[in-house]
Order: structure tokens, then sequence, then C-alpha cells
């Protein structure tokens, strides 16, 4: 008497087989690359200061997906931006919370009214702005869906202009900013 037939093991392998092939190749199909950084974008009527794609000044506060494309393309930055550090602070708020500090040769007044007016341009809905908590200047705080499912904040917050003690003094002085992009949870 023969054996057991391996015809019906090989049919069970093949659809699992199959199975696998088709989700790889529709993994394939819906996976959308990386966005690039806009060419050139548009400074919005109102603003005092010249706006850039802020995409490559923001690069290292990117990753794994986070903030996915729509967010970071959705920001603008004041042309001459001089790049500062980096803080993460994700482990702490138990989700994406990052920011980048920027020094700029402008006015504090300049940065506040370029964030205030370029924040809607770019679709963020401002929520509020003031006096920023525990430090000195003024912060502009906004709020925008994100592709992700999540809602996604940036603050801005904007130092007071500094000038120099000596030396040949600048006519705009130097203001330092932040920009801090966080993650909302469902349950803020």
């Amino acid at each position: 008497m023969p054996g057991p037939s391996v015809k019906l093991a090989l049919i069970v392998v093949g659809i699992a087989l199959g199975i696998v092939i088709l989700g790889l190749v529709a993994l394939g199909l819906t996976s959308t690359p990386q966005s690039p950084a806009p060419a050139s974008v548009a400074t919005a009527k109102g603003s005092p200061l010249k706006a850039v794609s802020g995409r490559p000044y923001l690069a290292p506060l990117i990753s794994n997906g986070e903030p996915p494309d729509d967010i970071v393309n959705a920001i603008v930055l004041p042309s001459g931006s001089q790049s500062g550090a980096v803080i993460n602070d994700s482990l702490a708020a138990q989700g994406y919370d990052e920011q980048r500090a920027f020094t700029l040769d402008a006015s504090e007044q300049d940065l506040i009214t370029f964030f205030k007016v370029e924040l809607p341009a770019w679709g963020w809905h401002v929520e509020s702005t003031g006096v920023p908590h525990g430090q000195p200047g003024f912060e502009v705080l906004a709020q925008r869906a994100g592709s992700d499912g999540y809602y996604w904040e940036i603050g801005a917050v904007i130092s007071p202009t500094t000038f120099p003690a000596s030396g040949p003094a600048k006519a705009t002085g130097s203001t330092q900013y932040e920009i801090r992009l966080i993650q909302v949870d469902d349950a803020d």
C-alpha cells in the first residue's frame, strides 16, 4: 500500500507562497517614496522676510517617516537662517517631540510677523501667540493634520534680538529662534 500523497501538501505550500508574493507586490505598489523638498517656495503676502523650504534645515529631525512628508513640506523658514542644536524630547514626551535652534540677522518683530503670516499660508492653524512658558521672547503655536492620522503642532519660539556689545554694530541685530515639532496624541 503506497504512503500518503504529498500533492495536497504542495497545494497548501503553493497557496501560501502565492499570498506572500501578492502581499509583497501590493506593498511595493502602495509604499510612497519620500517627497523631495519643494524646489522653491513663494513668500506669503505681508511677510517681511523671504521664505525658503524648511525641509533641508529640519532633516536631522526626520526619522522613520516622522514627521510625515506633508508636515515637513509645509514648513518654511526665513532665508539666511543658521542652523543650531537639535533637541530630542521624544522619550520624555512618549511621542514625537523634537526641536532645532536657529539664528538669523533680523529683528524679533520681523520673525514674529514671518511666522504669523507664513504658517497659515502653508495650511497651519495658528492656535496661540504670546509669551512662551518659562522663557523670554514670543511664541507662535500652530497645528495641522498630517497624512499619518495625527495632528502635528509647530511652535516657533523667538528670543529677543541681541546686538553686539562692541565692534561694528549690525543695524538689525541677531535673533535666535527655535522650531519645535510635536505629534499630538488623540487624547490631547
